[in-house]
Formats: structure tokens, C-alpha cells, sequence
């Protein structure tokens, strides 16, 4: 099965394009855990399964409207470091 030439540019198109949250949505990247300290120590493998809460900010929502219409933007803005929570 090969794609045709319009559906290969449609997914082409469909990948290419950024991550757009909604609403008061927050996009964050986990960041990678560390097996080293930078003293150069090797942490034990125990230590490094434990995933990290630490990530950036990928991408900001415009906010959310409350019943009187007025627009409240999230307060973080793409690049900024945050601890989200271990669920959600």
C-alpha cells in the first residue's frame, strides 16, 4: 500500500504542525532524569526508575472565560521550568 501524493502531504502537513492547547490547558515535556550528579556520581538504578516530576512548558492555552466573560490567561508561559503533579 503506498499513500498517494494528496493523503502523503496531508499527513505530512498533520505532523508538522505545533501543539495548540485549549482552553486553560498546559502542554509540559518531562524532563530527562539524571544517572550522574554533577559531582560525577552514578546513581543507583532504583533512583533513576523513579520518574521525575521536573518539566518545561511547551505550549500555553489562551485561558478559560468565567460567567462574566472576562478571560483568565494560566500565569506560565512556553520555557518556563515546572513541578506538575505525579497524576494529571
Amino acid at each position: 500500500f503506498l499513500p498517494s501524493l494528496k493523503m502523503f502531504r496531508t499527513l505530512v502537513t498533520r505532523a508538522a504542525r505545533p501543539f495548540a492547547p485549549l482552553g486553560d490547558r498546559i502542554l509540559v515535556q518531562r524532563a530527562v532524569k539524571e544517572t550522574q550528579t554533577a559531582s560525577g556520581i552514578s546513581l543507583p538504578s532504583s533512583a533513576a526508575d523513579k520518574d521525575s516530576n521536573e518539566g518545561t512548558v511547551i505550549a500555553v492555552g489562551p485561558g478559560i472565560l468565567d460567567a462574566n466573560g472576562t478571560l483568565h490567561a494560566p500565569k506560565v508561559a512556553a520555557g518556563d521550568a515546572v513541578l506538575p503533579p505525579e497524576y494529571g
